[in-house]
């Protein structure tokens, strides 16, 4: 059984980087930030902050010596810096490498039309596996996740104003989808990092449990006491406007090109029992009602 005690985690004061190092720490792992020296963010204590000159493949090398697993926690455009800590972490001997798949399972956009804007995410993927069977001592784990939950509510990508209580209700609404709370997440990559031999070299895909648009809004509604004004749009309709954005050179086209592939009619985007690894990693069930409460 392989032994994981040093952590390693890049992005560890971004959106998600924060709920992983709780786990981490939860655990009793060894924690280390790597950051560019620019962020004012306070990590908690215990965690060991090393500045890293991302641009030298030697300081990275250097920053991952003595870690046994590197977290990738960044944005998941950066497939440049994840291929060059890929390349560090394999020079440097580190055990485990958890790349940043959170999101999207990739593993359903073949043939799709996020395939394309998904081929950095396959790319790395890809890469860890070719570097696994080139270095036996080296082993990877990819974590997709589905939206996470909380960003997904608070931002629109579900479909829901919170603030003026409107909601974009896409196709029938009744599409089942399976998301992911920063807790779950940050426990499941502690749960990796543990159960080594289980997770070896595996693409995992966990949820906190399977909604749909209409369960969420009948549950935004009952915890506001109010009834919300809803709107209703096609998938087809926000895939040519997601689209028209990209070809404007407007990035946000992704967004709504990904609520168009998940909230779809008939595409069964939400996780199955037989494909999640929550029994294998022990992770809690939770319920969506609970977390919306917090939320409002």
């Amino acid at each position: 059984m392989t032994n994981i005690m040093n952590v390693a985690v890049l992005g560890a004061t971004g959106n998600l980087g924060p709920h992983i190092i709780k786990a981490l720490l939860t655990q009793g792992f060894r924690v280390t930030a790597l950051t560019r020296g620019s962020s004012s963010s306070v990590l908690p204590e215990g965690v060991e902050v090393k500045t890293v000159d991302f641009g030298s493949q030697g300081s990275i090398v250097e920053a991952l010596s003595g870690q046994d697993a590197v977290v990738s926690a960044i944005g998941t455009l950066a497939v440049p810096l994840q291929l060059s800590l890929i390349d560090a972490a394999v020079s440097a001997n580190v055990k485990r490498f958890i790349p940043s798949e959170f999101g999207v399972d990739t593993r359903l956009i073949a043939g799709t039309k996020l395939a394309p804007l998904l081929q950095g995410k396959l790319k790395v993927v890809e890469y860890l596996k070719e570097k696994a069977k080139q270095h036996p001592e080296f082993s990877w784990t990819a974590l997709a996740t589905g939206s996470l939950f909380e960003s997904a509510l608070r931002n629109g990508g579900f479909g829901f104003d919170l603030s003026k209580r409107h909601a974009i209700i896409f196709d029938s609404g009744d599409a089942r989808f399976s998301p992911t709370s920063f807790d779950i997440v940050g426990k499941a990559v502690a749960a990796i990092l543990t159960k080594t031999d289980e997770t070896e070299n595996q693409y995992l895909g966990v949820s906190s449990f399977t909604t749909s648009q209409t369960e969420i809004l009948k549950i935004l509604e009952k915890e506001t006491g109010t009834k919300w004004d809803v709107d209703q749009v096609s998938t087809a309709d926000l895939e040519k406007v997601g689209w028209q954005k990209l070809g404007e050179k407007n990035p946000l086209g992704a967004f709504d090109l990904m609520k168009a592939f998940q909230f779809q009619d008939g595409q069964q985007r939400s996780l199955s029992d037989d494909a999640s690894a929550s029994s294998v990693l022990d992770l809690p069930a939770e319920d969506v009602s609970c977390l919306i409460k917090a939320l409002v």
